[in-house]
């Protein structure tokens, strides 16, 4: 069953490394489109601020359990260092259950605002406003899935040891 749950986060993992990519080069693309449209041809792109602004918020949330996953999250590990290994491990424990706890409500409520704003548009395309707040709850429910994997083997970061050595 690990091994298919391990799959199932790989593949998770993979789409949204995919859209972090995707996301930072619309970025750079609009933003040096748009520069080069204003202030050489003096033909601004009227949707390159509003799009690159999402396409921000997408790399801030689609990031988030890809960090957390390879044990690259901010965290404050002070107390970690301080303790002898078995009270660590359960103060671990415990913080991965506080995580679970403020994503499952995040996770919630996100989904809720999503679905209440859907139908609102965007101010220079005729898109749903929605796709700003898209990345959140999706974010959400991979991070639930990667503290879950956590909580189950105890690892502060189960993929940070092959991401080291796949960069050997």
């Amino acid at each position: 069953m690990t091994n298919l749950f391990d799959r199932v986060l790989r593949r998770f993992d993979r789409v949204l490394e995919l859209a972090v990519i995707g996301s930072i080069a619309v970025m750079v693309v609009l933003v040096s489109a748009e520069v080069f449209g204003r202030y050489v041809i003096e033909r601004p792109i009227f949707f390159a601020n509003e799009v690159s602004r999402m396409m921000f918020v997408w790399v801030i949330f689609f990031a988030l359990p890809l960090a957390l996953s390879r044990g690259r999250h901010v965290g404050i590990t002070l107390m970690y260092s301080i303790l002898p290994p078995a009270p660590a491990r359960l103060l671990f424990r415990f913080a991965c259950v506080a995580s679970v706890v403020l994503l499952v409500v995040l996770l919630a409520k996100s989904f809720e605002l999503l679905i209440d704003n859907w139908d609102q548009r965007m101010n220079t395309l005729p898109l749903s406003a929605g796709l700003f707040m898209l990345p959140i709850p999706i974010s959400a429910f991979v991070a639930l899935l990667h503290l879950a994997n956590m909580l189950v083997t105890g690892d502060r970061a189960p993929m940070a040891l092959e991401i080291a050595e796949e960069d050997e």
